[in-house]
């Protein structure tokens, strides 16, 4: 009986679940999160994809040790402001033109010391023909609004999975992932939509952009500013007399 439940029990994999906060449910005993918008990340998710639920396949690929089907599947488009002032840009084309062009999406500062940049924007597209289409598009309007010295590039799954698994084009599914897989959903029932973030939590955000900028010496954050330092100095200085 041991070896049959040691070899078939998913406790382990959903236990950093329960530690995080979810939950199991009395009613129908899955494994489940209260259903609540993110606030402490520098992200804002512009439009948030109803299908995605990164933290989740994330846990999971980090606790079973494989690459999750809705990985598999994930390409995205990045964007590389090289300024704050282009980062806020992309945030409004978020707003009006990805949207309208129905482009999952978010933007925010780069804070994990694997990726290099301090500035990024993502979408998310399931294939990686609609990858590809979206690239297409979003290459054009960044070469028009940001301009075309600002990166883009189109890449598969997360950075987090690539590091622990190598290149994705190198991947290889191992035979036992998907059936592995299947019953560890068969516990979990995850959220349903990612409702989008009130203006009060956006500009939060934009504000610890601001300051991220100035602590990385980007000078346009001066533009949101009236010119006035985001930390005024208020040392004396000695070096103009010399």
């Amino acid at each position: 009986m041991y070896e049959a439940i040691k070899g078939k029990d998913i406790f382990d994999i959903l236990q950093p679940l329960l530690e995080r906060g979810w939950y199991i449910s009395t009613k129908d005993g899955k494994v489940k999160c209260i259903n609540t918008i993110t606030w402490d990340t520098p992200w804002i998710y512009v439009n948030p994809s109803p299908d995605a639920s990164c933290t989740f396949n994330v846990n999971l690929s980090e606790t079973a040790g494989f690459v999750p089907k809705y990985c598999r599947n994930c390409f995205k488009v990045v964007i590389r402001p090289q300024t704050v002032a282009q980062l806020v840009r992309l945030k409004e084309l978020m707003e009006e033109t990805f949207t309208e062009m129905g482009l999952y999406c978010k933007c925010g500062i780069e804070k994990r010391i694997y990726v290099n940049g301090n500035y990024g924007g993502y979408n998310y597209n399931q294939g990686l023909e609609q990858g590809k289409d979206s690239y297409a598009a979003i290459r054009k309007i960044i070469d028009k609004e940001l301009g075309a010295d600002v990166d883009v590039i189109l890449k598969r799954g997360c950075t987090e999975m690539e590091l622990n698994f190598g290149p994705s084009k190198d991947y290889i599914v191992p035979d036992w992932a998907d059936e592995l897989e299947e019953k560890i959903m068969e516990a979990v029932e995850l959220p349903t939509k990612n409702p989008p973030m009130p203006k009060y939590l956006q500009d939060h955000i934009i504000r610890k952009w601001l300051e991220f900028a100035w602590d990385r010496g980007d000078k346009t954050c001066l533009e949101f500013s009236d010119g006035i330092p985001i930390f005024p100095n208020r040392i004396d200085t000695y070096h103009e007399e010399v």
